[in-house]
This record gives C-alpha cells, structure tokens and sequence, in this order.
C-alpha cells in the first residue's frame, strides 16, 4: 500500500500498480491535502537506482537521473469521489456538498444556499449542516 485516500464515505487504499522499487516519497507519512495530480513518489525498475534519486527534491531536476524513474501521481481514478473536490465553488454557482451533508440539510429543512462549507475547496460537510442548524 502506497496510501490512504480518505473521503467522507470511506478511506480506500491506494496500492502501487506498476512493478518496482519506490526511490523516493515525495509527501511525508501521514501528510493530508495532497492535491491531485501531483507526484506523491518515484518509482524505479532497478534497485540500484534508488541512491540516485537520495537527493530528489520535487520540481528540481535530480543530479543524476534515471531512464527508468517513474512518479507516481496522486489521479481521480483512484478515488472518483475527489474529483468534484478539485473545483472551487467560487468558480460557479454550484456548491459542493457530501450525500451526508446533503441528507442532513434534507431532514433538517437547512439550506444549503447559506452555507460556507469548510470541506476541502469550500465543500459542504455534515458539521457544516449540524452547525448552520444549532446556530440558526
């Protein structure tokens, strides 16, 4: 396993899909708020192509590179429900909203339109709903 990806339903494990050796993590154990699309390790097909990347700093190119390097990137493929996540709702009319949150303001006759979300990118979350609920 290469990580976790959390989202509001579930937390799924995201496993290598290539063959090879991980030269380098480029996130930290345990970091949060990984944007997708951004490289989270690199890959290597020779174990003695590990040494070279010892230095690797992301966005820089590395000293003594490899043919066979390979990053890994975080992709909406591996968890579908990310990728409403990436758009702001500053961008348009629409608001994000989890189906948690969505039934919560459902039952409670909340609406939705007069909550700042404190999700990732603005999104509506069930605390937001529970919350614009005690205080209004």
């Amino acid at each position: 396993m290469l990580a976790g990806i959390e989202t509001d339903k579930a937390t799924v494990d995201f496993e290598m899909q290539e063959e090879g050796f991980v030269a380098k993590l480029l996130f930290p154990e345990g970091a949060t708020e990984v944007p997708l699309g951004v490289p989270i390790a690199i890959l290597v097909e020779n174990k003695e192509d590990i040494a070279a990347f010892a230095d690797y700093v992301h966005g820089v190119t590395p000293a003594a590179s490899s043919e066979s390097a390979e990053p890994i990137a975080a992709s909406s493929s591996s968890a579908p429900s990310h990728q409403s996540m990436t758009r702001s709702s500053d961008s348009g009319d629409r608001k994000f909203v989890s189906p948690l949150a969505r039934k919560i303001a459902d039952e409670k006759k909340v609406d939705l339109s007069q909550i700042l979300g404190t999700g990732p990118n603005n999104r509506i979350i069930a605390a937001d709903i529970e919350e614009a609920a005690i205080s209004g």
